[in-house]
């Protein structure tokens, strides 16, 4: 991490590069503005957005702060490329936040902190970009946004998250007031850009004129008086995804041809090195009883728990449960995109084919298309495309997409087309780095009933696979088949003792990269998208059944109603919102749905433990907060890491928490207040990038993915690592992901969920962990821990949750 102001995005870097250069001017070249403008722009309190000089700002989003050739952020990074530069990490966004607020900075005399403004704020949804050619309309005005002020600004915080992928344009009237009842006003630049006295014809400010005047032009036909605009900004969002889908689709595609990868990623989108063949095939090992498995794996005492806990909980099993459930280990090959070299924490996704938007810009040369279509035609692609491709639909640009995959297209001038390979919507597709042998355990009843469900589980952040040894034997008793598999960089998947998640959680939430931090996400995805298709493959090759393997009698996932369902715990919620969302994502042409959905279909998720908006709960969470801020401080204040020599005692094996306290331990003492404001605001500014970098993934802009199928989630009062929600943040923590659903609480004062395929249950104050197993001093947790997996149990089996107890009082 880096010392940087994150926000302060200087324009002479951006669109706006070089200024006055290449200015062509008709009208009033002097600059004078009308007599409105003139007032507007001499303000006591005026917005900060000034074009040219030291002090130059534009305040994002902004178009103008968007890469036009390859539809990525443009924000200056001072020479500073590297990714554990913030600013440089957001450049690999293709597109602005779906979730967090819009800050905009006001001179002079400023606000009352803390006032709400309920108008003078208005923003519209467009049909596509202002820059489109033909103009697009209004769909909707946005009203899901709350806004106050600071001491110097207006702070717009969404309700709701905006829709993917999408155009919006904003502005402000003078009809606000500052802290002396005064309207705010505009800055000389704005006027310069809105006058009508003088129009930029050639240039950069030609650029941002039209950006002006467009915006106003529909804000004037939303009844808005445009001589009362002081701002107004169109901005583009993230996509949601897309890799995701990319990745669904390319692994469909490949089974469907003869299970062969190099089918899709053709050439150097797989590894020279790598061997790729029988990916998604699961292997099965011995089978042995429950009691036995447990008490012969080491794993459980390497990654999550004691021995004597490991005798322990294999005591609960014995007696009546004996021979009851079977445990069975075995493999799975799975594409694997991330590195494992030395440079695995700090090398994201590498793009396995060029980006779309800048061959489409690369078309208008002549010469360049040329070349362009002479590349396609030597790597075995049709060009015909090309000529209509702008203008194409998405499945067909999608469809164009995939065939340039592995290939490499060299310019008029002997250079290659898109060198970065950074992954965003126009080349969603990974190169395949590795192709990794996943190691899973399977949880089945000894006598497995007609059409037994699947469920694939993931554990949490910190945990592996061996903590579903606490919980799945009584799935598996309810009649439930229970398979799980590490998340990268745990457990058996950490790459050595010290690159690994059990020995630090920041090894997976990348601080120091956040790009990595969200492949690390999406990887997680992936291999649950992989080992989801993985079940119908062991199926489907044994002429639909699973005969001759410890699933004989399951369920038939090739069908959607009948399909396996997902269990996620914490991080593993948080991975398996996302792999639901996308495993039942359809692309509207029935044909390819059907085999998709042959593959991928989940039939319903529990949820436990887990949230939304990753940055803000991350920040919010009382158990990764302080360690978060710790190691954030510690690499970006000298006065902060003064302290922490002096007053914290730290080595280099201080454990996460010991960390994390001595950040508390900072911020309770009042001698520190000033630097714990500066540390404070240094870290909105971090939180902004990162989640405008994950957004794409955050399950919190998924809701409506997930909403058509039955869905569960549960939570624990004053859950202390993932809040239930987030003061500062309405989208973030457990409880937004229900809100966005309108799924009404189950708890003590409602014990009967409105639509039981549907269901938020309230539990009272218990451990993060306890619907896993037991947390709390004494077993006093034990029985919310029995009424949890009851509940788990009953909705996996049917996709319903038929009952509710809040005997004794587990209820909130």
């Amino acid at each position: 991490m880096t010392k940087k102001n994150l926000l302060a995005v200087i324009i002479s870097a951006s669109i706006l590069a070089g200024c006055g250069d290449d200015v062509k001017v008709t009208g009033d070249e002097t600059g004078n503005l009308e007599q409105y403008l003139t007032e507007l722009s001499s303000r006591n309190t005026s917005i900060d957005f000034t074009l040219l000089g030291s002090n130059a700002w534009v305040p994002p989003p902004s178009a103008l702060l968007m890469d036009t050739n390859d539809g990525t952020l443009k924000l200056p990074t001072s020479g500073d490329d590297a990714l554990s530069n913030p600013l440089a990490a957001m450049n690999t966004a293709d597109g602005w936040s779906l979730s967090m607020p819009i800050a905009l900075r006001f001179k002079g005399t400023g606000f009352t902190a803390g006032t709400s403004i309920t108008s003078g704020i208005t923003i519209l949804k467009l049909s596509g970009k202002l820059t489109d050619s033909t103009p697009p309309s209004v769909t909707g005005a946005i009203s899901s946004f709350v806004a106050t002020t600071t001491s110097d600004s207006i702070v717009i915080t969404f309700t709701q998250p905006l829709d993917p992928s999408s155009d919006y344009i904003f502005a402000l009237t003078d009809g606000i007031l500052d802290k002396n009842g005064d309207p705010i006003g505009t800055s000389q630049s704005y006027a310069g850009l809105k006058t009508s006295n003088t129009t930029y014809t050639e240039g950069s400010l030609a650029s941002a004129q039209k950006v002006v005047k467009g915006v106003e032009q529909y804000m004037a036909g939303a009844s808005i008086d445009t001589k009362s605009i002081i701002y107004s900004s169109w901005f583009s969002t993230h996509s949601l995804g897309s890799s995701l889908f990319a990745t669904k689709s390319g692994y469909g595609s490949a089974i469907g041809q003869s299970n062969d990868l190099t089918k899709v990623w053709k050439g150097n989108a797989i590894e020279s090195s790598v061997d790729s063949t029988n990916p998604f095939v699961l292997s099965f090992g011995a089978t042995a009883d429950f009691d036995d498995a447990l008490q012969a794996d080491t794993n459980f005492s390497q990654y999550v728990g004691t021995t004597g806990t490991q005798t322990s909980l294999a005591g609960l099993y014995t007696g009546s449960n004996n021979n009851t459930v079977n445990v069975t280990k075995g493999t799975v090959k799975l594409p694997h995109f991330l590195s494992k070299g030395s440079d695995w924490n700090t090398a994201p996704f590498e793009a396995a084919g060029p980006s779309l938007a800048k061959l489409i810009n690369a078309l208008s040369s002549s010469a360049d298309a040329t070349a362009i279509s002479a590349s396609l035609v030597s790597a075995g692609v049709d060009p015909s495309p090309l000529s209509t491709l702008a203008t194409a639909t998405s499945a067909e640009q999608f469809a164009f997409m995939q065939s340039l995959v592995g290939v490499n297209i060299t310019l008029a001038d002997g250079s290659r087309l898109d060198t970065e390979r950074v992954p965003t919507r126009f080349t969603p597709f990974a190169k395949i780095r590795s192709m990794e042998t996943v190691n899973f355990l399977l949880f089945t009843p000894t006598t497995i009933p007609a059409n037994m469900p699947i469920v694939i589980y993931q554990h949490g952040i910190t945990s592996a696979k061996e903590n579903a040894y606490y919980f799945a034997d009584k799935l598996a008793r309810g009649g439930i088949g229970v398979i799980a598999i590490d998340l990268p960089l745990h457990g058996e998947r950490s790459l050595d003792a010290v690159r690994s998640a059990n020995a630090s959680a920041l090894a997976y939430i990348n601080l120091s990269n956040i790009p990595v931090a969200r492949d690390n996400l999406q990887q997680s995805t992936f291999d649950l998208l992989g080992l989801r298709a993985s079940i119908s493959l062991a199926y489907s090759v044994r002429n639909n059944s699973f005969t001759g393997t410890p699933l004989a009698g399951a369920a038939n996932p090739l069908v959607s109603t009948s399909a396996p369902r997902i269990y996620g715990h914490s991080l593993g919620g948080i991975v398996g919102s996302s792999t639901a969302a996308f495993s039942n994502h359809q692309t509207g042409d029935t044909s390819t749905d059907t085999a998709l959905n042959s593959l991928f279909a989940i039939t319903s998720s529990a949820i436990a433990n887990s949230g939304g908006q990753i940055g803000n709960l991350l920040m919010g969470s009382a158990s990764f907060g302080p360690l978060i801020k710790h190691n954030l401080g510690l690499n970006s204040n000298d006065e902060y890491k003064a302290y922490v020599s002096s007053q914290c005692n730290l080595t280099s094996t201080s454990t996460s928490k010991e960390q994390g306290a001595c950040y508390t331990q900072m911020a309770a003492d009042g001698t520190y207040d000033k630097l714990e404001t500066t540390l404070e605001a240094s870290f909105l500014q971090f939180t902004y990038a990162v989640q405008t970098v994950i957004d794409g993934i955050d399950p919190i802009n998924m809701t409506g993915l997930i909403d058509d199928k039955p869905f569960y989630l549960s939570q624990v009062e004053g859950d202390l690592t993932v809040p239930n929600m987030v003061s500062t943040a309405p989208l973030a923590g457990t409880k937004p992901i229900a809100d966005q659903m309108s799924i009404s609480p189950v708890n003590s004062s409602n014990t009967t969920p409105s639509d039981n395929t549907k269901v938020y249950v309230q539990f009272s104050s218990a451990g993060h962990s306890t619907a896993i197993f037991p947390q709390v001093s004494g077993f006093a947790d034990q029985n919310h821990h029995n009424e949890m997996i009851r509940q788990v149990t009953d909705f996996l089996s049917d996709n319903k949750l038929d009952s509710v107890s809040n005997s004794p009082s587990v209820l909130q």
